[in-house]
């Protein structure tokens, strides 16, 4: 059954019909009980998905993450959608798949990814000053996690404090041979392998 079928059986327009299916303002009562009637007669069953993008809206968030699997992402993945269903929103996974050349056709198309979705949360993506400009201005609800120096919210850690509080608290157990192991690269999400020739660096 189709919504035209619908607008046959109820004797009214399928704008009339599309808007009592949605619940909009502007429909006499007596239009909403043809239509649901109608409805209810031949099974009819309005797409979700249909009636959001007829109302500007898709319903769902594109959660984008460098490869989908590393523990901290499973994790961070995992805890967003459950507040995005909280929410009322689908979503639906990206993985990058830390291939340059799935990153670029991803960013470089911008406008297919807003007709899927309507916005996008980053997990520590690196991105150029251009497609964080061109992402910013694309009208999608952006978000991110883990990145520094982005136009829009952004929930990161501050590694400074971070590291003097895990400092003060290996002194205070009474360590004071510390070492530090640190990545080469610094854009390289934190559960990122080091690069070759990467190692410890001692601290009296």
């Amino acid at each position: 059954m189709t919504i035209q079928d619908v607008a046959a059986l109820s004797g009214l327009s399928i704008c009339t019909v599309s808007r009592a299916l949605r619940d909009l303002p502007n429909v006499s009562e007596i239009a909403q009980a043809k239509v649901s009637d109608a409805a209810a007669k031949l099974g009819y069953k309005p797409s979700s998905a249909a009636s959001r993008l007829a109302g500007g809206s898709t319903g769902s968030v594109a959660i984008i993450v460098p490869t989908a699997t590393a523990w901290f992402v499973a994790q961070a993945v995992e805890a967003a959608e459950e507040v995005f269903a909280d929410s009322g929103y689908d979503t639906v996974l990206i993985s990058l798949r830390n291939r340059p050349r799935v990153h670029r056709k991803l960013f470089g198309d911008l406008t297919g990814l807003s007709q899927r979705v309507d916005g996008v949360l980053l997990l520590n993506i690196a991105l150029s000053e251009a497609e964080m400009a061109a992402l910013a201005g694309s009208g999608l609800s952006v978000a991110s996690v883990g990145m520094h120096d982005v136009p829009w919210d952004n929930v990161g850690i501050d590694n400074e404090e971070a590291a003097r509080t895990a400092t003060n608290h290996l002194l205070g157990l009474g360590h004071w041979d510390l070492a530090i192991l640190s990545g080469c690269e610094p854009a390289s999400p934190p559960w990122s392998l080091p690069a070759s020739g990467c190692g410890a660096l001692s601290a009296p």
